[in-house]
């Protein structure tokens, strides 16, 4: 059995090195990308999508200290937090939501400029709130 999957192997090796195995992404963005006026609200609703991210991960250890949600599995650090501990600075989910919420600021940072610059070009004035609203949900949470 050891022999026969030796030589399958070898068989798929060989087949691999006779293709080529570079494909182009048709979805591949580029930085240009995003100042095409029609990329408005994907750029708004991405800012605002990881600024929620950002925020669900604040308020997940908040849930389970407050006995909002209740904590089932074997992660001694959310015991901790179910058991209302919020003041150990080692339980990696007190400070988790650091990382997501700093990009969610970040990504409205962006939003906001890139936005701004499309000025007049702008199809829907509201892309532009909504980058602001983004930009002011991360201020209240950093």
């Amino acid at each position: 059995m050891t022999n026969k999957m030796k030589l399958i192997s070898l068989l798929v090796t060989f087949s691999m090195i006779g293709c080529s195995l570079e494909v182009d992404n048709p979805n591949s963005l580029l930085e240009g990308d995003l100042a095409d006026p029609s990329a408005a609200a994907a750029v708004a609703n991405g800012a605002w999508n990881t600024v929620l991210n950002g925020i669900g991960n604040i308020m997940i250890a908040n849930s389970v200290a407050t006995d909002e949600v209740v904590w089932t599995g074997s992660r001694d650090a959310w015991r901790q937090l179910d058991k209302g501990g919020m003041t150990n600075v080692y339980n990696e989910f007190v400070d988790g939501a650091w990382p997501s919420i700093s990009e969610g600021r970040w990504m409205a940072d962006k939003a906001v400029s890139v936005l701004e610059e499309l000025g007049a070009d702008l199809p829907d004035d509201q892309d532009l709130f909504m980058a602001y609203n983004s930009c002011y949900g991360s201020c209240i949470c950093c």
